[in-house]
């Protein structure tokens, strides 16, 4: 049985290394997430439409939605029965990255409504499987006695990634189509 395996309880404790990378790609993953949401988006469909920009913005973040609860459990069921040298999630999280952040250059190039709706979906369906993955890495990997700990710890970088992300995108990176490549690069950098 490996490290991975679903039948054995994880008895090995994890370091403070193994914490700080999967603090680091959550980090990284509510900044994609949260930013576009709170920030990104609206400014992107403010510039393209100015009346009845309420219902697009609605329009586009409810299509993120829809594809955000089936594309989680679907990667997850997926995770659960991927196999491989690299593990069961670590693939999940990376192509869940990488898939996220095409999602969002896609989204920074739109000069549509409907194609900012299409780039949004496409970076939910990413950023839900990389969700996927770095839940379920935990009770695959920490054992009991840690989980409360790390999930803790996990759960810290929902805010700060919410709070980094506009940071950035308000006063270090000017524009919308950086603001959306900057958070591309950073949610891939840190997974």
């Amino acid at each position: 049985m490996t490290l991975d395996d679903p039948r054995t309880e994880p008895r090995r404790r994890v370091g403070g290394g193994w914490i700080g990378g999967l603090v680091l790609a959550n980090l990284g993953l509510y900044m994609a997430f949260l930013t576009p949401i709170q920030v990104l988006l609206a400014q992107q469909i403010d510039a393209l439409t100015s009346s009845g920009k309420e219902v697009a913005l609605g329009w586009a973040t409810g299509a993120g939605a829809l594809v955000a609860v089936i594309a989680n459990p679907v990667a997850g069921a997926l995770s659960d029965r991927t196999a491989g040298r690299f593990g069961r999630r670590h693939p999940w999280i990376l192509g869940g990255a990488l898939v996220g952040a095409v999602g969002l250059v896609v989204t920074a190039a739109q000069t549509t409504v409907v194609g900012v709706a299409l780039g949004w979906c496409l970076a939910q369906l990413g950023l839900n499987a990389m969700l996927a993955g770095t839940n379920a890495v935990v009770p695959d990997q920490v054992p009991v006695r840690q989980r409360a700990a790390v999930s803790g710890f996990i759960g810290i970088p929902q805010t700060l990634g919410l709070v980094f992300g506009v940071l950035l995108v308000s006063v270090a990176v000017t524009g919308t189509g950086p603001g959306y490549l900057v958070l591309a690069g950073l949610v891939v950098l840190c997974a």
